[in-house]
């Protein structure tokens, strides 16, 4: 369930809390409300789904493979 919580204390940055559709949490700190907010729309509109989270990660690390053993390196 989608959820976020931006707060700030005197003389501290702002403080976002961001929960996207998959439960993941994400806390960040800004100067700004306005940057606050454009991170909870950015978090929801980049979500991704664990399996298109873990397919893209796969993906990513048979790149670096392939990449070494077209250098000659071998494992």
């Amino acid at each position: 369930m989608r959820g976020y919580d931006i707060s700030r204390k005197p003389g501290e940055w702002w403080k976002c809390k961001v929960r996207d559709s998959y439960g993941r949490e994400s806390v960040n700190w800004f100067e700004t409300q306005e940057e606050c907010n454009k991170q909870v729309l950015y978090t929801w509109e980049s979500e991704k789904s664990p399996k298109d989270r873990l397919r893209a990660f796969n993906e990513a690390i048979r790149k670096m493979v392939d990449r070494d053993e077209s250098k000659g390196k071998l494992y």
